[in-house]
Formats: C-alpha cells, structure tokens, sequence
C-alpha cells in the first residue's frame, strides 16, 4: 500500500474558566506526579513572600474565569496533523486562554495571559515499537505593568521529551528522557523563581486477563533559587519506585 501525505486539522475548540492556568507554574515550577486535580478544588501553592500575600492569594482553582463570569473572554486551541509518505506524523498544537493580566477577583486571584506552541513527533519503528517527541514553548503574565514596561509577573517556559516504547514478550517497556525550565523576567518576580531540571523514567507493564502490572522507576533533578528561602537546598535529587496492579472490565 502507498502511503500518501495528508495534512488535516484534528482539533480545534473554544473554552473558558482556564484563567489561572500560570499560577501554579510559576510560583512552584514544573513537577512530575499522577495526583489527579479536583475542578472545583482549590490548590495550595507553595509558601510566599509577605509582599506577595498582599496580591496574591496562596491558592489557585484550577477551573476559573477572572472576574466577569463564564466565557466573558474564551480562550482557543487548535491542533493541526501531518502524515508525510515515511513512518512518522507530526503534530502542531497551539494554545491561548485570551485571560486578562490585569483582571482580579474578591479573593485575589488573577487572570494570566498564557499561550503556548507544541509540536509532536511519532515515528513507528516497525516491530510495535513507537518513538514519540514533544516540545511545548510559552509565556505566561500577570498583573499591571510598572514604569520600566514589564508586568510583574513575565514566566516562559519550556518543556521536551523523547519516549521510546517497545512490546518484548509479553511485556511492554517505556522509557523516557525529558528537561524542562521556567525563566521569570517580571517587574516582581525574578530569576530567583526560576526553574531547571530533567527527568529519566523507565517502566515496565505486563497484562492478564482483566489485569495489569505495572512498574516505574523515576529520577527527577531540578535546580530553584526560591528554595533557599523555605530553608531547602536549591538542588533537589528525588528517585521514586512504585508498583501497581489494575483491574478492568
């Protein structure tokens, strides 16, 4: 069979209540776990600076529209799909919650203007084995800007990582390689919030029946200046093991 080139949009939508999408990253940098986010739950950030707590508020909802009620500003994405005639589809994704920086809310928390570019790689190896690229590249800011032309929060960030997946047996293997950073340039928040790091990942899983195993060895290491005030060495090191085993019908 001839493969033939095709380019076709997948995706594209329009949403609301995505305002706060910055906050998060940038007052506690990028982190890789499988906690599940509540919509309607507030999240915790990290201890701030008493300046701070006075615009601030020291949590973040995930789903929320500041101030002026549901889709008041609708944000977009759009996804965009590439077969060239080899083994591998490309993928071009881009994202913008159109959030107001200078919109806030009664319990002070902000809109931030985030938007970011994504592309992907897929290339099939042949044999079941698949090797998968993605690389995101944004911005995010908030707040008013002050007389040297820079709001006071200013983050870009940035992410990659390459996944390699192969069937051997009865088992299946991943293994994955990613870095990511954060860069702060606001009138407020500095380089003292910024965030370098990298990750290795490999698991193994292996299905029965109506079950699945699972196991994963993670390294992560990241390096961020704001540590240093909660008492913490700006360097963290943490490794994790951990199992699991899955039912499904």
């Amino acid at each position: 069979m001839d493969r033939k080139t095709a380019i076709s949009p997948s995706t594209n939508a329009l949403f609301a209540a995505n305002d706060t999408s910055g906050t998060l990253l940038t007052f506690r940098g990028w982190a890789l776990h499988d906690r599940t986010t509540l919509a309607f739950r507030r999240q915790p950030l990290p201890p701030l600076d008493v300046a701070i707590l006075g615009y601030q508020a020291p949590f973040t909802h995930p789903l929320l529209d500041v101030p002026h009620g549901f889709a008041d500003r609708p944000g977009y994405y759009a996804k965009l799909d590439w077969q060239p005639p080899i083994p591998v589809r490309i993928e071009l994704f881009r994202y913008d919650n159109r959030a107001d920086p200078e919109a806030v809310n009664q319990d002070l928390e902000w809109g931030w203007r985030t938007h970011f570019n994504h592309v992907g790689l897929i290339g099939d190896l042949g044999g079941g084995a698949m090797l998968k690229f993605q690389a995101i590249d944004g911005r995010t800011r908030m707040g008013f800007v002050e007389a040297v032309g820079r709001r006071w929060v200013d983050n870009r960030f940035r992410s990659a990582f390459a996944l390699l997946t192969r069937p051997v047996g009865s088992f299946g293997l991943a293994a994955r390689v990613e870095a990511f950073g954060t860069r702060n340039r606001g009138s407020d928040i500095g380089s003292e919030y910024d965030d370098k790091g990298w990750a290795a990942m490999f698991a193994a899983r292996r299905d029965w029946r109506n079950f699945s195993g699972i196991v994963e060895l993670l390294h992560v290491s990241s390096r961020r200046g704001q540590r240093q005030d909660l008492g913490l060495a700006p360097r963290q090191r943490q490794t994790q093991l951990q199992a699991q085993v899955r039912m499904h019908w």
